[in-house]
């Protein structure tokens, strides 16, 4: 019962998928491109640190993750089975389902954060514990020691995350992507009366529309030519066009394009903000 339950609660997903065949592809090949075993293993170790403090030790990444595999030895040591076996299993199945085909046939969707959030969870939650048990059994000389660490650990943290939020663009974005939108965002707002038109994915309409006002007005469509674009706007924007409606837009002889922001060349990828001006 549970099983069909959850079955037909995802169920709208199988829609998404067979609507959006192409999107899934590009992404799906993106993650496919091979990246060398050296920097897979900096970008996990970096990760970690990063789970903790948003920092990048560069060559010293590795001592918060060499911590967290001795958190996992610590808790083995002197957890129950059945709680050390969780652990293991989450961490585990999690990590090395993502790494190891990345290491062996190239990929990188383990060089990013979001694939691996059970096993950054259950790391968090192995470090707490390794603090918390040290600090209740040891020493007083040796709880000190400890409750230093966990509290410098604590305040780095805290530090971090409020450098973080006052940042435009956080680490767990995509440069390459994530800085294309500011400028874009900054040539809209200075136009007056601006009109965007795009067949964009609707990911990229959402990112964008965080840096957009209200007086900006919005023509979407998914049509395989370009819409009418209606009179009264001082300003039309062309935002990520497909080929198809680039192409169709150059060879009108009403416009031309004129182009305002591009973060990539390439032309399965590009992303690019054209003004449309009238011939």
């Amino acid at each position: 019962t549970s099983a069909f339950a959850g079955a037909i609660a995802f169920s709208p997903w199988i829609w998404v998928i067979l609507s959006n065949t192409g999107q899934i592809s590009r992404v799906i090949s993106e993650g496919e491109s091979e990246l060398s075993i050296d920097f897979l293993i900096n970008r996990w170790f970096r990760n970690i640190n990063r789970v903790f403090f948003n920092a990048d030790l560069t060559s010293f990444n590795f001592v918060l993750t060499c911590f967290a595999f001795y958190s996992l030895y610590f808790l083995v040591r002197h957890a129950p089975k059945s709680v050390w076996l969780l652990f293991v299993a989450v961490i585990g199945v999690n990590a090395l389902s993502i790494m190891l085909p990345d290491a062996i046939l190239g990929g990188r969707r383990s060089s990013g954060v979001r694939y691996l959030f059970p096993s950054y969870i259950h790391i968090q939650i192995l470090v707490a514990y390794v603090f918390t048990t040290q600090i209740d059994r040891l020493k007083a000389w040796k709880q000190q020691i400890w409750t230093f660490c966990a509290i410098a650990i604590l305040v780095a943290g805290a530090v971090a995350c409020i450098v973080e939020s006052q940042q435009e663009i956080t680490w767990s974005k995509s440069n390459d992507k994530a800085e294309y939108y500011i400028p874009v965002g900054d040539a809209i707002a200075l136009a007056e009366n601006p009109l965007i038109v795009s067949d964009a994915p609707p990911v990229q309409i959402l990112t964008l529309s965080y840096r957009l006002g209200q007086q900006v007005h919005l023509l979407l469509s998914q049509q395989p030519n370009p819409p009418q674009i209606p009179e009264g706007f001082s300003t039309v924007f062309l935002f990520n066009p497909s080929p198809a409606w680039k192409d169709a837009l150059k060879n009108t002889p009403n416009w031309q394009l004129q182009t305002v922001v591009e973060k990539r060349n390439d032309p399965e990828h590009e992303l690019k903000l054209y003004r449309l001006n009238r011939g």
